[in-house]
């Protein structure tokens, strides 16, 4: 995630992009309107910290020229002007959010957490990926439920490819979502991250256009290919997934919304595989988000029974606190 800060105040703003770097997000720092619209002008950036006492102008007239050039990044207001009349005046001019000064840094990062959850369209920011999630507010990650200890910008950049699955992104635009403006980047550092990643996950998580850049292939086509492939090896896990996919599981990162299609494909991995961990775990999360508590309980209690297997032990641990954590809501919801 790249943001813009715009912020004249040297004290303050080398406050909050320590805070913003500490979060994970790559940032450039602005202290005049005009190099901020130059730089939006340039550059794609995910949120933008406007504070409105710049010294070339006016922060507001800032946020003025963005949407009237047709800029749609969200924007919060950082500033000590903190009457209702400007306030209205600020969200009015398009600002998504207002945090008068003096204000507390994790107020702050909530507020953009928040903005970004909302522009993703879940209110969920955790990326689930095959065997991979991402929990962004923590820079946390798991693989096969244990956890991996990524170098910050090798974060920065799974988190970035694992965002927009399906689409090649260019170097260039790897480079912007992990180094700051100006940075000094080795021609070959994506392609060493790229090399780092593979060698912690696997070798097809990240794929090479050549001439194009890099590419994490859509989570849907890679499990209904699966199917396609080796029906009777992999159709359990692979119905699982996209029967996940489908329905609007709460934190995965790609729903299509469609219920029905769910059902049949959770149904199907149940049948299949009737003592899975994964298959009766999603089929029970579908039924608690349908309401049906009782269905719920019946199959987190099935994926409890599951038998460990042990080719993935820190997998079926990492699921089983996920289940009791169900089965803790389950039970509320039953009296």
């Amino acid at each position: 995630m790249r943001l813009l800060l715009v912020e004249d105040d040297a004290m303050l703003g080398r406050g909050v992009l320590a805070g913003l770097k500490k979060q994970g997000y790559s940032v450039d720092w602005m202290s005049a309107g005009q190099s901020a619209l130059q730089c939006l002008d340039e550059e794609e950036y995910d949120l933008v910290v406007l504070d409105l006492g710049l010294p070339d102008m006016d922060g507001t007239d800032v946020l003025k020229l963005m949407r009237k050039a047709g800029c749609t990044t969200p924007v919060i207001i950082l500033t000590a002007r903190d009457s209702i009349a400007d306030r209205v005046g600020g969200l009015d001019h398009g600002a998504d959010d207002y945090l008068a000064k003096p204000f507390d840094s994790d107020e702050l990062m909530a507020r953009i957490r928040a903005l970004l959850r909302r522009r993703s369209g879940r209110a969920d920011r955790t990326i689930l990926y095959r065997d991979i999630v991402l929990y962004p507010d923590a820079m946390r990650v798991t693989y096969h439920g244990a956890d991996v200890t990524l170098p910050r910008r090798e974060y920065m950049l799974l988190q970035e490819l694992l965002t927009n699955t399906g689409r090649v992104l260019t170097r260039d635009q790897l480079e912007q979502a992990v180094y700051d403006m100006g940075q000094d980047v080795a021609s070959n550092a994506i392609e060493v991250h790229v090399h780092h990643l593979r060698k912690k996950f696997s070798n097809d998580l990240i794929r090479t256009i050549r001439g194009v850049g890099y590419l994490v292939k859509e989570a849907r086509g890679l499990f209904e290919r699966s199917l396609r492939i080796d029906p009777q090896a992999l159709a359990g896990s692979a119905y699982t997934s996209l029967g996940s996919l489908y329905y609007q599981v709460p934190g995965w990162p790609i729903a299509f919304g469609d219920d029905k299609k769910a059902r049949e494909m959770l149904e199907q991995a149940v049948k299949i595989d009737p003592a899975g961990i994964d298959s009766n775990y999603f089929y029970g999360d579908y039924w608690l988000e349908e309401g049906d508590y009782r269905k719920a309980k019946v199959y987190f209690d099935k994926a409890m029974q599951a038998a460990p297997r042990a080719d993935r032990p820190l997998a079926d641990e990492g699921r089983r606190r996920e289940i009791l954590a169900k089965l803790e809501i389950v039970a509320k919801k039953l009296h």
